[in-house]
């Protein structure tokens, strides 16, 4: 049996030298007249780095785009940062995918060691477990205006267990730079004013000039500690109101409508500080202590901290396919449209535009609906073999 292909590819070149007509939502963030919560009117996504071990293509061209920005970047699951054998005294290196040398060392192997079936390293936190985690090396900030936090972003791959730890507050921190210096990301916050709302949310706690602030994800009304793989990310930007930003799964799930300070913008004896991916810092050097042991309990399978400097435009418009064989079904997808952008959290919606000139003469042949370009009618070769 043989087929016939129709050729979309002036389709291709259409969509992309238009660039169809990208509506691209800078992080759409509903500006509340009412003081309390901040009420989000539109979701905002973000990609997810990475599902089930299988990265799209397609955002091969964000990744690199975004790296000159990233300060370090751990993928357990990718060879290139990780080997993906048994974690040993001889076996515990994470290689930093950034490229700035920032690399991870493994702390208690008893405890911190990667899973196989789960293609990513577990944490096993059920107690509280000193000297445990991921020391992040060649990366440190001293406290004072000199080095301090004005915008960052951190995104991960997680799965929390959904068993209880012995924690009193249940608290499973990401990372930490100490939280009384620098920062701590976590699922869930030990300080007692918060403990409560915050228990299975994203909270941010840091120190700056105006004192120590621990935050959560108010408009979170899930519980990460459920066993399943979650995509989360926070973004700080200093300064300005809505500039502390929560997301789950690509949705933005919270903005936090007060403006706040750079971090670790204030003067303290608490520093240097060294991070930990999966407990508290009050590391002074990347052997020294940690505090709170209040240990991740689950898995990681990756970790981004990056500089955020601003949204950008995207640079290029991609399809799946540039050809459909004759006499599929009506509504048939042709392709899937993607764009190139580095920064991942913007939206892009496409449609199709008019130029006024024979580049478009069979737009009508076509819909789009989300990322489907979908011919509307069934292809015949023998009538139409390419489509404008």
């Amino acid at each position: 049996m043989s087929y016939n292909y129709i050729n979309i590819f002036r389709k291709m070149v259409r969509l992309n030298s238009l660039i169809l007509i990208v509506f691209l939502m800078l992080h759409q963030k509903a500006i509340a007249t009412n003081k309390g919560l901040t009420k989000i009117n539109k979701k905002d996504k973000i990609s997810s780095i990475k599902k089930d071990n299988e990265r799209l293509n397609s955002n091969k061209i964000n990744e690199i785009a975004f790296q000159n920005s990233t300060i370090f970047h751990y993928d357990f699951s990718d060879l290139d940062s990780y080997n993906r054998q048994t974690t040993t005294e001889s076996n515990k290196t994470i290689n930093d995918l950034s490229g700035n040398n920032n690399y991870g060392t493994v702390r208690n192997i008893s405890k911190v060691y990667f899973d196989s079936e789960q293609n990513a390293m577990f944490f096993n936190g059920k107690n509280d477990e000193d000297a445990t985690g991921i020391s992040i090396n060649n990366l440190n900030y001293v406290s004072g205006p000199s080095d301090q936090l004005e915008s960052f972003t951190i995104q991960a791959r997680i799965k929390a267990k959904s068993e209880l730890t012995n924690h009193g507050s249940d608290e499973r921190i990401i990372i930490s730079f100490d939280r009384s210096a620098v920062f701590r990301f976590s699922i869930g916050n030990d300080n007692n004013t918060v403990q409560s709302p915050a228990a299975g949310k994203l909270a941010l706690a840091f120190t700056n000039s105006d004192g120590t602030h621990d935050k959560y994800d108010v408009g979170f009304n899930g519980d990460l500690r459920d066993n399943q793989w979650h995509d989360v990310m926070i973004r700080f930007e200093a300064n300005k109101p809505y500039g502390l930003n929560y997301y789950v799964d690509g949705v933005l799930t919270y903005s936090d409508p007060t403006a706040y300070a750079p971090i670790s913008d204030h003067s303290t004896s608490e520093t240097p500080r060294y991070g930990v991916i999966g407990n508290g810092s009050e590391l002074s050097s990347t052997t020294g202590s940690m505090s709170p042991n209040d240990t991740f309990y689950g898995w990681i399978r990756e970790i981004k901290m990056s500089h955020y400097t601003g949204s950008s435009t995207p640079t290029d418009i991609l399809l799946s396919a540039t050809s459909v064989t004759e006499n599929v079904s009506d509504t048939f997808q042709v392709a899937t449209l993607t764009t190139s952008d580095k920064d991942m959290s913007d939206i892009h919606s496409f449609s199709l535009i008019d130029s006024n000139d024979t580049r478009d003469d069979d737009n009508s042949s076509f819909t789009i609906s989300g990322t489907s370009l979908i011919i509307n009618s069934s292809p015949d070769y023998e009538s139409k073999s390419s489509y404008n």
